[in-house]
Parts: structure tokens; sequence; C-alpha cells
């Protein structure tokens, strides 16, 4: 019995957590640029990606994700050396664009500005889920 409760609340927080992330303003309608590579699959991709998301809607206060891809299969001589630095499995370098609102974002941005080509830097070190380890301007 108690480990059926404990089911049902994981769940129930799962699905709140689902509910806040895929209505949160921050990244709604947030393109995804799709773009080939032969050296990750679409699903080590795409799971970077979200892992990207969910850091931005819970850190880049009063902006707005535009849009985000995979940076392409030249970025990976630089991911390679970003997964050495951080003794990872692997890592995998995405850009973006994204556009601030009248208070500047969290205020290390210019208002009402858009940047374009804004780098993430995710590093995997157990099976498939993606961290933030950095970004900005390459």
């Amino acid at each position: 019995m108690k480990i059926k409760k404990i089911i049902i609340t994981v769940a129930i927080v799962m699905s709140l957590f689902m509910l806040w992330f895929f209505t949160n303003d921050r990244i709604r309608n947030a393109k995804t640029i799709k773009t080939d590579s032969n050296v990750y699959s679409d699903f080590e991709i795409n799971s970077a990606i979200f892992s990207a998301k969910l850091y931005f809607a819970l850190n880049f206060d009063n902006c707005k994700l535009i849009d985000i891809g995979y940076a392409g299969d030249e970025s990976v001589p630089a991911a390679e050396a970003w997964a050495d630095d951080s003794h990872a499995e692997k890592a995998i370098i995405l850009k973006s664009s994204f556009a601030t609102d009248d208070k500047r974002g969290d205020g290390s941005f210019m208002p009402n500005n858009v940047y374009k080509d804004w780098q993430w830097i995710m590093v995997r070190r157990l099976g498939f889920l993606w961290f933030h380890k950095t970004h900005g301007y390459g």
C-alpha cells in the first residue's frame, strides 16, 4: 500500500511538472530547428534540446526562447573538448535565439533585444540525461 502511494505521488508531481514545462511562456512557442547529424542520433539531439529548454525555463527570467537546434557536426571537435574538460561521456553544442523584454531578462541583457546564435554546451555523464555545462556566445 505504501509503494502505491509513492507511485501515485510521483506520478502527480511528474504530471504537474510536465504541465508547467509545456505551458511555460518562456519556451512554449520555441521552434526546434532540425539538423541532421552523422554523430548524434535524433534522440540524443532532442533530449539535449529538452534539457536546454528546461534550463532556459528555470533560469532566463523575462526572456522568450525563439528557436533552438543542434549546432551541426562541424561543432563536434569543440564538443569533444568540452566532454574531456568536463570528464563527461559526451557533450553537444546547441544554438538558439531568444528575446528579452523591457525588463532586460535577468538584468544582464539589453532590453527588448534578440540574441542569435546563443550557444548551449550540454554534457552527458550517465545514460541519456544531458546537463547544462555553460552557455553564451562561442
